[in-house]
């Protein structure tokens, strides 16, 4: 009975706060996928080696905590109430944004497929490069997925196309890395 009365307290200080999320929760999580796509992106511009293995595992980790932020992100919009149209606007105006630096990593990426290509002692990281890229697709598929139905009507109607053409680059390089 004590020691019911002395867990109790603990438990409630111990359980995650409620937190009301809007579109500045999301637009944050956003914030921080930008941060980690332009992350990667600066490794991979310093990826001009062959058989540089380092610098091959760096870019992983990297995109790893990158697809984390893009599940995070999803899980903040998941959490969120629905929006209002101002809200909407904000949040389909940073999506917006976002499309191109995603565009830009996926081409580097791409680029850099022959560095890849050697990258582990010489033998290819084009394989790990190619799972990396479904991950991420799949975690920008759940973002996608969480943030359309928090959108006010006329950001929904719109949001498809914008994920499709997301998903479209994400094949291009996926299939990129295949070969």
């Amino acid at each position: 009975m004590l020691a019911g009365l002395v867990l109790f307290p603990l438990l409630a200080l111990a359980s995650p706060a409620i937190v009301k999320r809007d579109d500045a929760s999301i637009n944050q999580a956003i914030g921080y996928i930008n941060g980690n796509i332009t992350k990667v992106n600066n490794t991979l511009n310093t990826f001009t080696k062959p058989k540089d293995s380092i610098t091959a595992l760096i870019i992983k980790a990297e995109s790893d905590d990158l697809t984390k932020s893009v599940n995070n992100a999803a899980a903040v919009a998941n959490a969120s109430a629905p929006l209002n149209d101002d809200q909407s606007f904000n949040v389909a105006t940073a999506i917006l944004n976002l499309q191109p630096n995603i565009y830009s990593l996926l081409d580097n990426l791409k680029a850099h497929k022959p560095q890849f290509d050697t990258a582990i002692f010489g033998f290819s990281a084009s394989p790990l490069v190619k799972s990396t890229l479904q991950e991420a697709q799949t975690a920008a598929d759940s973002f996608g997925d969480a943030v359309t139905p928090k959108l006010t009507a006329t950001y929904q109607s719109a949001a498809p196309v914008i994920v499709q053409q997301i998903d479209d680059k994400f094949n291009d390089a996926i299939a990129y890395f295949s070969s």
